[in-house]
């Protein structure tokens, strides 16, 4: 038995499952509900097995998707053509690189249009289209190769590859960070300030009903003082907070059998013990006792934050719980790019400060290694000076200001 939450899109539907042993997984199925076989193999084959997260296996999903969409618009019956040993041919995969372009809606209705109209509203970025060009290019080339896996000849690869190698050089140029001016993620100063503001229960301008203030304002203050994903938050358990020191365990909880949420809060990163402040602790405590500790429901679990409204009062908050507190949040302080990762930059730009004004100074690896251990990142993985990327920036500019100030102009 399992539950199940699904997403619509033409003759196609992803549908996320969940376990009897609270394992997450995600299938394509056709709109009457039957898993698409070679789709479906796919993912378990290569992409679970490789023990990558549910939400990889959601994006090759969504790209395979748009693939079948293609195919059922185009009648085209991919197992045939490749059974037979023939391929797709160059303006079908032109085609099929134009559809990765678009940013396609969902429904919950079985929509008959064609794909390249009525469900088209935008493009999507150049690494998005990049990444399911590449999703697709490794998906027809397992197709290729499970279908004839008794006919394969030299020929036969031959022109597989030739196929692959061909869609593959349709992909757009990613766009490369170091390549752009969007190197700041952090808060301007005035987001900063006018987020703290509006956020205190007291103030006229706090966009949340009352029953919720709290809470989101010990979100917010999680997430700028911790510097914590937004999984990690709506992961954190009562007992994984230990008042007497002062510090809360990040713990990894994958496939947890207690957790029923349809879309389970992950910690991304590596297990940690992160220490707080001691009003940090006194606003924890006061959240727990007044707020979260008088719902019948909230008492059958361990999480934390809960929802405070309507049927899920108590329950686990979500996801897309956190993400609706942002929405508003943006429209609040007039910050369209608001995020609970750019608080995550902003905790980074602002442990940078710190180290910086440290009265004893630390080494550039020193530095590094306290931040990926704070963050959950391995010392090799090379985030640390990603996420640092504005204070470097700033550190140069200083720098070569002070050369230019030795620079002494030649007069004529």
């Amino acid at each position: 038995m399992f539950s199940e939450k699904r997403f619509y899109m033409h003759g196609t539907r992803l549908k996320h499952i969940t376990l009897e042993n609270g394992e997450r997984a995600v299938l394509l199925t056709s709109s009457t509900g039957i898993p698409l076989y070679y789709p479906n193999l796919y993912i378990t084959t290569q992409v679970r097995s490789a023990s990558m997260a549910l939400a990889t296996a959601k994006v090759s999903l969504t790209a395979i998707q748009l693939l079948e969409e293609w195919l059922r618009d185009n009648d085209i019956d991919l197992f045939w053509r490749f059974h037979n040993g023939a391929f797709l041919k160059p303006n079908e995969l032109d085609s099929i690189r134009d559809i990765c372009q678009k940013n396609v809606s969902r429904t919950k209705k079985t929509i008959k249009s064609s794909i390249n109209t009525a469900r088209t509203t935008s493009s999507v970025t150049r690494n998005t289209q990049y990444q399911r060009m590449t999703i697709i290019a490794k998906y027809l080339a397992f197709l290729a190769i499970t279908i004839n896996q008794k006919n394969i000849n030299e020929d036969f690869r031959i022109r597989r590859e030739n196929m692959i190698e061909y869609f593959k050089r349709l992909r757009p140029r990613q766009s490369l960070p170091y390549k752009t001016e969007k190197l700041d993620r952090a808060l301007s100063e005035e987001t900063t300030d006018q987020l703290y503001e509006i956020t205190k229960e007291s103030h006229p301008d706090n966009p949340f009903e009352k029953n919720v203030q709290l809470r989101n304002a010990l979100i917010l203050e999680i997430l700028a003082s911790l510097g914590m994903r937004k999984g990690e938050i709506a992961n954190i358990r009562l007992d994984d907070i230990d008042f007497q020191n002062n510090t809360l365990k990040v713990v990894r909880r994958p496939d947890d059998i207690g957790d029923r949420r349809k879309y389970q809060p992950v910690v991304k990163t590596s297990e940690r013990t992160l220490p707080f402040s001691s009003n940090l602790g006194l606003l924890i405590q006061e959240y727990q006792l007044s707020h979260r500790g008088k719902l019948a429901a909230a008492k059958k679990h361990g999480y934390l934050f809960v929802s405070h409204k309507g049927d899920s009062e108590g329950l686990p908050l979500t996801i897309s719980g956190i993400d609706y507190i942002f929405r508003r949040l943006k429209v609040a302080v007039n910050d369209s790019s608001l995020s609970p990762h750019r608080l995550r930059h902003q905790w980074n730009y602002e442990f940078s400060q710190a180290i910086d004004n440290s009265p004893k100074p630390l080494t550039e690896a020193q530095e590094e290694q306290m931040r990926s251990y704070l963050m959950g990142w391995t010392p090799t993985s090379g985030m640390a000076s990603t996420y640092n990327r504005r204070r470097i920036r700033e550190k140069a500019y200083d720098a070569i200001r002070a050369h230019q100030k030795r620079i002494k102009v030649v007069e004529d």
